[in-house]
């Protein structure tokens, strides 16, 4: 897709996937990292699905449609694909279940780990928007859509 990228999309979302991958190697060592792995994984396939499948479904455009770059995207199927944000929905599905197994084997440290993950989740939200890749209700869609992804992931691991 043709948008302008600042760079800020993919660094945020890189930076995002890098903590999550550096909390779950560094808590694997200690203690049950396994865990963290599975619950980021199965909620990252969870949200992948939802994704797609509403995407599909809803068919919206994007803001970029309504810029200067219009004519450049229009010809870009991803043009219409704007509903819900899918790197917001990874990046809260990740941050989501990372903070969540934290509360269970590294309690102390839950707040600082739930800061840096879940600000890196609305960075990538924030430059997704700031791109005119997507409109604020998809970016909040895939927030919300993310969380659930992992709380239902949660419930489902932990039964």
């Amino acid at each position: 897709m043709h948008l302008p990228d600042d760079g800020w999309s993919r660094g945020s979302t890189v930076a995002l996937l890098g903590l999550g991958a550096a909390v779950m190697v560094d808590l694997g060592r200690r203690e049950r990292g396994g865990a963290y792995l599975v619950a980021a994984v199965q909620a990252g396939l969870w949200a992948e699905g939802v994704t797609e499948v509403l995407k599909a479904a809803v068919g919206r455009a994007r803001p970029v449609l309504y810029t200067d770059a219009a004519v450049a995207a229009a010809g870009d199927k991803e043009s219409l694909r704007s509903f819900p944000s899918g790197h917001t929905l990874a990046a809260f599905s990740l941050a989501s279940a990372v903070t969540a197994e934290a509360g269970k084997f590294r309690p102390r440290e839950q707040p600082l780990i739930g800061v840096l993950t879940y600000g890196g989740a609305t960075l990538s939200g924030l430059s997704r928007m700031y791109n005119n890749a997507h409109w604020a209700s998809d970016v909040v869609a895939g927030a919300a859509l993310g969380y659930g992804a992992a709380v239902e992931t949660e419930r489902h691991l932990h039964r």
